[in-house]
Protein backbone atom coordinates (compact mmCIF):
# COMPACT_ATOMS: atom_id res chain seq x y z
CA UNK A 1 0.00 0.00 0.00
CA UNK A 2 2.83 2.40 -0.80
CA UNK A 3 1.06 3.87 -3.82
CA UNK A 4 0.19 7.48 -2.89
CA UNK A 5 -3.20 7.11 -4.58
CA UNK A 6 -4.27 4.98 -1.61
CA UNK A 7 -3.91 7.91 0.81
CA UNK A 8 -7.54 9.12 0.43
CA UNK A 9 -8.94 5.56 0.52
CA UNK A 10 -11.00 5.12 3.70
CA UNK A 11 -9.18 3.02 6.34
CA UNK A 12 -11.84 0.30 6.38
CA UNK A 13 -11.13 -0.38 2.70
CA UNK A 14 -7.36 -0.31 3.24
CA UNK A 15 -7.67 -3.05 5.85
CA UNK A 16 -9.73 -5.15 3.46
CA UNK A 17 -7.26 -4.62 0.62
CA UNK A 18 -4.31 -5.53 2.85
CA UNK A 19 -5.93 -8.82 3.85
CA UNK A 20 -7.22 -9.69 0.38
CA UNK A 21 -6.12 -12.96 -1.17
CA UNK A 22 -5.53 -13.60 -4.88
CA UNK A 23 -8.71 -14.77 -6.60
CA UNK A 24 -9.34 -18.49 -6.73
CA UNK A 25 -9.92 -20.37 -9.98
CA UNK A 26 -13.64 -20.39 -9.18
CA UNK A 27 -13.69 -16.62 -8.67
CA UNK A 28 -11.77 -16.04 -11.91
CA UNK A 29 -14.23 -18.28 -13.75
CA UNK A 30 -17.10 -16.26 -12.27
CA UNK A 31 -15.53 -13.03 -13.54
CA UNK A 32 -15.22 -14.49 -17.05
CA UNK A 33 -18.80 -15.76 -16.83
CA UNK A 34 -20.05 -12.30 -15.78
CA UNK A 35 -18.18 -10.65 -18.67
CA UNK A 36 -19.55 -13.27 -21.08
CA UNK A 37 -23.10 -12.63 -19.88
CA UNK A 38 -22.57 -8.88 -20.29
CA UNK A 39 -21.33 -9.45 -23.84
CA UNK A 40 -24.42 -11.55 -24.65
CA UNK A 41 -26.71 -8.87 -23.26
CA UNK A 42 -24.92 -6.22 -25.34
CA UNK A 43 -25.07 -8.41 -28.44
CA UNK A 44 -28.83 -8.69 -27.93
CA UNK A 45 -29.05 -4.90 -28.13
CA UNK A 46 -29.25 -3.94 -24.46
CA UNK A 47 -27.15 -1.22 -22.93
CA UNK A 48 -24.69 -2.35 -20.25
CA UNK A 49 -22.45 -0.06 -18.25
CA UNK A 50 -19.87 -0.72 -15.58
CA UNK A 51 -19.37 1.50 -12.59
CA UNK A 52 -18.85 1.36 -8.87
CA UNK A 53 -21.00 0.18 -6.01
CA UNK A 54 -19.76 3.08 -3.90
CA UNK A 55 -19.86 3.33 -0.91
CA UNK A 56 -19.67 -0.48 -0.70
CA UNK A 57 -16.41 -0.61 -2.64
CA UNK A 58 -13.54 1.78 -3.33
CA UNK A 59 -14.75 3.80 -6.34
CA UNK A 60 -11.60 4.02 -8.47
CA UNK A 61 -10.36 0.54 -7.75
CA UNK A 62 -13.65 -1.20 -8.41
CA UNK A 63 -14.16 0.73 -11.65
CA UNK A 64 -10.81 -0.44 -13.00
CA UNK A 65 -11.38 -4.00 -11.80
CA UNK A 66 -14.74 -4.03 -13.60
CA UNK A 67 -13.04 -2.90 -16.81
CA UNK A 68 -10.26 -5.47 -16.45
CA UNK A 69 -12.82 -8.19 -15.86
CA UNK A 70 -14.76 -7.28 -19.01
CA UNK A 71 -11.78 -6.67 -21.32
CA UNK A 72 -10.65 -10.28 -21.95
CA UNK A 73 -14.11 -11.16 -23.26
CA UNK A 74 -15.28 -7.85 -24.76
CA UNK A 75 -12.02 -6.10 -25.64
CA UNK A 76 -10.36 -3.01 -24.18
CA UNK A 77 -12.35 -0.48 -26.21
CA UNK A 78 -15.69 -1.98 -25.13
CA UNK A 79 -14.48 -2.02 -21.51
CA UNK A 80 -13.58 1.69 -21.75
CA UNK A 81 -16.92 2.50 -23.39
CA UNK A 82 -18.71 0.69 -20.55
CA UNK A 83 -17.46 3.25 -18.03
CA UNK A 84 -17.71 6.34 -20.25
CA UNK A 85 -20.11 6.49 -23.20
CA UNK A 86 -22.40 3.66 -22.13
CA UNK A 87 -22.51 4.81 -18.50
CA UNK A 88 -23.55 8.30 -19.67
CA UNK A 89 -26.27 6.79 -21.86
CA UNK A 90 -27.64 4.71 -18.99
CA UNK A 91 -27.71 7.78 -16.75
CA UNK A 92 -29.48 9.80 -19.48
CA UNK A 93 -26.71 12.41 -19.52
CA UNK A 94 -25.14 11.43 -22.85
CA UNK A 95 -26.09 14.76 -24.45
CA UNK A 96 -23.53 16.40 -22.16
CA UNK A 97 -21.18 13.62 -21.02
CA UNK A 98 -19.62 10.31 -21.98
CA UNK A 99 -17.72 11.22 -25.15
CA UNK A 100 -15.36 13.98 -26.21
CA UNK A 101 -17.29 16.07 -28.72
CA UNK A 102 -17.79 19.73 -29.55
CA UNK A 103 -20.41 21.25 -27.25
CA UNK A 104 -20.14 18.59 -24.53
CA UNK A 105 -18.73 19.00 -21.05
CA UNK A 106 -15.32 17.40 -20.85
CA UNK A 107 -13.45 16.42 -17.73
CA UNK A 108 -10.49 14.44 -19.01
CA UNK A 109 -7.62 12.36 -17.69
CA UNK A 110 -4.16 11.94 -19.18
CA UNK A 111 -2.65 8.51 -18.61
CA UNK A 112 0.77 7.00 -19.16
CA UNK A 113 0.47 4.33 -21.83
CA UNK A 114 -2.24 3.18 -24.19
CA UNK A 115 -5.31 1.61 -22.54
CA UNK A 116 -6.35 0.13 -25.89
CA UNK A 117 -3.28 -2.13 -25.83
CA UNK A 118 -2.88 -2.48 -22.04
CA UNK A 119 -5.95 -1.61 -19.98
CA UNK A 120 -3.82 -1.19 -16.84
CA UNK A 121 -2.64 2.10 -18.35
CA UNK A 122 -6.11 3.56 -17.69
CA UNK A 123 -5.30 3.50 -13.97
CA UNK A 124 -1.94 5.25 -14.41
CA UNK A 125 -3.43 8.75 -14.32
CA UNK A 126 -0.91 11.59 -14.62
CA UNK A 127 -3.19 14.61 -15.01
CA UNK A 128 -6.85 15.44 -14.53
CA UNK A 129 -8.49 18.26 -16.45
CA UNK A 130 -11.66 19.40 -14.70
CA UNK A 131 -13.65 22.47 -15.75
CA UNK A 132 -10.69 23.59 -17.85
CA UNK A 133 -8.20 23.42 -14.96
CA UNK A 134 -5.28 20.97 -14.97
CA UNK A 135 -4.57 19.07 -11.74
CA UNK A 136 -1.53 16.94 -11.01
CA UNK A 137 -1.68 13.86 -8.80
CA UNK A 138 0.05 15.81 -6.00
CA UNK A 139 -2.58 18.56 -6.16
CA UNK A 140 -5.40 16.04 -6.04
CA UNK A 141 -3.92 14.20 -3.05
CA UNK A 142 -2.84 17.34 -1.14
CA UNK A 143 -6.01 17.67 1.01
CA UNK A 144 -5.54 14.09 2.23
CA UNK A 145 -1.90 14.75 3.15
CA UNK A 146 -2.40 17.42 5.79
CA UNK A 147 -0.91 16.51 9.19
CA UNK A 148 -4.37 16.32 10.76
CA UNK A 149 -5.66 14.03 7.99
CA UNK A 150 -2.60 11.77 8.19
CA UNK A 151 -2.86 11.50 12.00
CA UNK A 152 -6.57 10.68 11.81
CA UNK A 153 -5.87 8.08 9.14
CA UNK A 154 -3.11 6.47 11.20
CA UNK A 155 -5.43 6.23 14.23
CA UNK A 156 -8.25 4.80 12.13
CA UNK A 157 -5.94 2.19 10.59
CA UNK A 158 -4.71 1.16 14.04
CA UNK A 159 -8.29 0.81 15.24
CA UNK A 160 -9.16 -1.26 12.15
CA UNK A 161 -6.39 -3.83 12.66
CA UNK A 162 -8.68 -5.78 14.97
CA UNK A 163 -11.44 -5.66 12.37
CA UNK A 164 -9.70 -7.80 9.73
CA UNK A 165 -11.71 -10.88 10.70
CA UNK A 166 -14.89 -8.85 10.37
CA UNK A 167 -13.78 -7.70 6.91
CA UNK A 168 -13.25 -11.31 5.83
CA UNK A 169 -16.74 -12.25 7.06
CA UNK A 170 -18.24 -9.36 5.09
CA UNK A 171 -16.31 -10.42 1.97
CA UNK A 172 -17.64 -13.98 2.31
CA UNK A 173 -21.20 -12.64 2.66
CA UNK A 174 -20.79 -10.47 -0.44
CA UNK A 175 -19.46 -13.47 -2.41
CA UNK A 176 -22.45 -15.55 -1.28
CA UNK A 177 -24.81 -12.76 -2.35
CA UNK A 178 -23.20 -12.66 -5.82
CA UNK A 179 -23.66 -16.42 -6.15
CA UNK A 180 -27.32 -16.12 -5.14
CA UNK A 181 -27.81 -13.32 -7.66
CA UNK A 182 -26.32 -15.49 -10.45
CA UNK A 183 -28.60 -18.38 -9.47
CA UNK A 184 -31.63 -16.09 -9.52
CA UNK A 185 -30.63 -14.75 -12.95
CA UNK A 186 -30.16 -18.29 -14.26
CA UNK A 187 -33.72 -19.16 -13.23
CA UNK A 188 -35.23 -16.31 -15.21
Amino acid sequence: MTDPRFIPVPPNFVTGLQTAQPPTATQLAAIVNDATQQAKVKAAGALVANGTDSPLVVPGISLHLNMRGAAPVQGNLAALYSVTRDAARMAFVDKDLGTVEKGKLADLIAVRGDPLTDLRAAADVRLVIKNGRVFTQDEILAPARTPAQMAARRLALEARKGCAASSRRIARRRAAMRIEWRRWCALR
